[in-house]
């Protein structure tokens, strides 16, 4: 149709799902056509069905991209995942550091992004938490491009790269255990001085999960 605005393109949009499915390819003739699934988090059953239809057609190719985990995890229905099972997948290892920092840079002339202080803290940042992600890497490099004040930009809010953690958890339960078993073992001895310590001990670990509790909470 000639433009989003042609009656012809309107008509079209008063249809079904089924009924554009016909008209892409009725349409195509001898010509390839690529559909890219940008959001594809956001796909239904419904579509995912009249997207298979199109899949069987030489005629077309989808493309998408996600992780295998996220993908098997977020398509349980049967739907969804015969459209997932019939797309061919392409593994792409990800960017070295020297390659992310290579990007990095390219992406910083075509954004005209200045080198200074702050800018430079934000691309070390991305590479130790973007994971050789390209696309991870071009957002925030994107979203850093819209701030006004590069001073108080905080990348760590992006949705697209997010901090590497370190998980305290499994120390915490350690200690506790061993704050624990040095009471019961002071008490049976009948040890006061190394009863004192350990509560003095515990003490101090409660007072500290209650500030990490309230400071990251």
């Amino acid at each position: 149709p000639e433009g989003r605005d042609s009656e012809e393109w309107k008509e079209i949009k008063r249809g079904t799902m089924l009924d554009l499915v016909d008209e892409i390819k009725e349409r195509l003739e001898k010509r390839k056509l690529i559909i890219m699934l940008d959001e594809i988090h956001t796909l239904t059953a419904t579509a995912a069905s009249h997207y298979y239809e199109l899949m069987q057609d030489p005629r077309i190719v989808f493309l998408t991209g996600g992780t295998s985990k996220y993908l098997n995890k977020k398509f349980e229905k049967a739907e969804l995942k015969r459209f997932l099972w019939d797309l061919k997948q392409v593994e792409m290892p990800a960017l070295s550091r020297e390659e992310s920092e290579e990007l990095i840079r390219e992406l910083y002339k075509k954004y005209k992004i200045p080198k200074t202080i702050s800018t430079e803290r934000v691309k070390r940042w991305i590479l130790q938490n973007a994971g050789g992600n390209p696309l991870g890497i071009e957002r925030a490099v994107e979203d850093l491009s819209r701030e006004s004040d590069l001073n108080g930009f905080d990348i760590r809010k992006h949705g697209a790269v997010q901090d590497v953690g370190v998980n305290l958890f499994p120390v915490f339960v350690i200690l506790l255990m061993v704050v624990v078993a040095w009471r019961f073992l002071a008490r049976g001895a009948g040890d006061i001085d190394l009863y004192a310590l350990t509560g003095f001990f515990g003490i101090i670990f409660y007072a500290l999960s209650r500030f990490l509790m309230y400071r990251y909470r």
